[in-house]
């Protein structure tokens, strides 16, 4: 009965032996499932990650693309304008504008009256000013 009751105890211990193997290997396969599982949530996130920044990205771009088309609009709506400036500022259009629309003539010798101080007749107009201003 001895020689039974150490047959059992191997017996046990063995089993108990396997058990705790196959708790170690599903213990593993646990553990590898688990880092399976925290490597797919964050490839899953890096992926929704980047479609994120791409949509934002493509919103950005549109925008940028419209104040592109509102800024060469402005642009060519400046030159117009600049072109403008400078053919109503030439000489022979503001001449042209004074006699037809204002009836202005050019003077001549007899429209003119000059009109002479004692001083400013004896002198230059810088020691004029230099006169007022210190006197």
């Amino acid at each position: 009965m001895a020689a039974a009751t150490g047959t059992m105890t191997t017996n046990t211990a063995r089993k108990s032996s396997i058990k705790s193997r196959i708790k170690s290997k599903n213990n593993a396969m646990s553990n590898q499932r688990y880092g399976a599982y925290v490597v797919l949530v964050v490839v899953l996130t890096v992926i929704v990650g980047m479609i994120a920044i791409r949509s934002v990205e493509a919103s950005l771009q549109h925008s940028n693309n419209l104040l592109t088309k509102d800024n060469e609009y402005l642009q060519a709506e400046i030159d117009a304008l600049n072109s403008e400036i400078i053919n109503e500022t030439k000489l022979s259009n503001i001449e042209k504008t004074a006699v037809s629309e204002l009836g202005m003539v050019t003077p001549t010798s007899e429209n003119c009256i000059t009109i002479e101080d004692e001083k400013s007749a004896n002198s230059n107009l810088a020691a004029t000013i230099i006169d007022e201003a210190y006197n």
